[in-house]
């Protein structure tokens, strides 16, 4: 059975004087408690992008407004359940 996931989301970053910020959220749900950026599920028809500025918006307060997106940049990562 295929329990796949399609998730989504943004890395958030800001150059500050002499290093880079990157900007992770408290991922305490299910009680995991880990420290991630902003993901989420794709839900219905919407596309990757749309997901991740939704889930950006719903987890940190930030809009679309707020944030420069390179649209360019793609990284793609497999995990398994539970590592």
């Amino acid at each position: 059975m295929d329990k796949s996931l399609h998730v989504t989301g943004i890395l958030i970053y800001r150059h500050q004087r002499n290093s880079t910020e990157i900007l992770l959220a408290n991922d305490s749900f299910n009680h995991k408690r880990h420290w991630a950026g902003p993901k989420g599920r794709v839900i219905g028809d919407e596309d990757e992008l749309k997901a991740a500025l939704r889930e950006t918006l719903e987890i940190t307060g930030l809009s679309v407004k707020d944030l420069r997106v390179e649209e360019s940049f793609r990284a793609e990562i497999k995990y398994l359940s539970g590592t």
